[in-house]
């Protein structure tokens, strides 16, 4: 089942593919530019970088079922974190140098993503609560 955050997303998503459709404005000047960026991210060689890519995430999701870190609940979160993490890190990817630089990308981009659960910790700790209920219901 949806959340109404990810309702909302589909809404919107909905709403700006429409516009694109609908304005005549939009469809003369977007249309060229989506249509050759399709055309380039569909390229014979990438489709089989990303089967290649939604295999081995369709692998380690069955690995981690076989025993126990995964239950089919979980299924609509791995199918977005593949689509809007994995696929476009991916595609990103292409683009260094070594690994060396592609590590060092991705480890500054973990290093950042972590910021927020320290920060919300951090400032738990401070108006003395330690788990996430203790925070919530304070507000």
């Amino acid at each position: 089942m949806l959340t109404t955050r990810e309702i909302a997303s589909l809404l919107l998503m909905g709403a700006v593919a429409l516009t694109l459709v609908v304005v005549p404005k939009f469809r003369q000047h977007f249309a060229p530019s989506i249509i050759g960026a399709l055309r380039a991210a569909f390229a014979p060689k990438l489709v089989s970088v990303y089967l290649l890519v939604v295999a081995a995430s369709a692998a380690s999701t069955a690995g981690a079922w076989r025993v126990g870190l995964w239950e089919w609940n979980l299924l609509k979160d791995a199918i977005i974190l593949t689509g809007a993490v994995v696929l476009p890190m991916v595609v990103r990817s292409f683009s260094f140098k070594s690994g060396g630089e592609l590590a060092h990308r991705l480890l500054s981009t973990l290093s950042l993503s972590m910021q927020s659960p320290k920060r919300f910790f951090h400032d738990s700790k401070r108006s003395g609560s330690h788990s996430l209920s203790d925070v919530c219901s304070r507000s």
